[in-house]
């Protein structure tokens, strides 16, 4: 078996559109609140600001609210494009994870399509729960690169996850955790203990060009090592 290029490309082309989509909603949420809006919308930004500063923290605004919302969203189609393009070589490939076990009840009745549909989704949930090194090395080995290929562009996409996480179970409140996997990877935390660090704009702008960064570079090196290395021999 060998990589679909086409099914590749697609899963690259979506991500990228959605990536655009994320951009341009950001990029509509700096003119909510701004003179030239309506007055009914300045009414309710006004009437939003207050209750979000009074039921949730002072430090937060609309503007920063619909960032903070667009900040767990490229996070989180981020992950959904590296799974996807996780499937997509375990399919192709299911000998990656050949030493992943099952038990004869997953395997008795089933096709050899339906075994490794269930064996890639077995070791794709384990694989959400390892480490930050550990992932990086699965995640290599599974696509076929050397850890070098991405490796500049994991600490702070790493880091972003653990922001993310903050957003989502702890209200943006720096925690132990969020230090905790900071430390691991080698980067300097966005706050301490307690500090409130919810996403600007211009956070998720950066956040917006590192991902793109990341997803061009993974590109470059999957279609050298998949598909131009394939013609060459060829």
């Amino acid at each position: 078996m060998s990589l679909d290029s086409d099914r590749a490309a697609e899963i690259f082309k979506k991500y990228f559109a959605r990536n655009q989509t994320i951009s341009s909603v950001g990029i509509l949420t700096l003119h909510v609140g701004s003179p030239e809006a309506s007055k009914e919308v300045v009414e309710i930004v006004k009437e939003l600001n207050d209750h979000l500063r009074q039921e949730i923290s002072p430090a937060l605004d609309v503007n920063r609210y619909f960032s903070s919302t667009l900040f767990i969203g490229c996070i989180s189609d981020f992950e959904l494009f590296l799974l996807d393009m996780l499937r997509l070589m375990i399919s192709s490939y299911p000998r990656k994870i050949s030493s992943f076990k099952l038990d004869l009840h997953e395997v008795l009745g089933k096709t050899q399509e339906e075994i490794i549909t269930n064996a890639a989704e077995r070791h794709l949930n384990a694989l959400s729960y390892a480490a930050p090194r550990d992932y990086l090395k699965q995640f290599s080995d599974i696509m076929g690169l050397e850890k070098s290929d991405i490796k500049k562009f994991w600490p702070n996409y790493i880091e972003a996850k653990a922001r993310r996480d903050l957003g989502v179970h702890n209200n943006w409140m720096v925690n132990s955790v969020y230090l905790r996997k900071a430390a691991e990877i080698g980067v300097t935390p966005i706050g301490v203990l307690g500090d409130y660090v919810a996403p600007s704009h211009a956070d998720v702008s950066k956040l917006v060009q590192e991902l793109i960064d990341f997803a061009s570079a993974l590109y470059e090196a999957i279609d050298k090592i998949h598909f131009r290395q394939g013609d060459a021999e060829g």
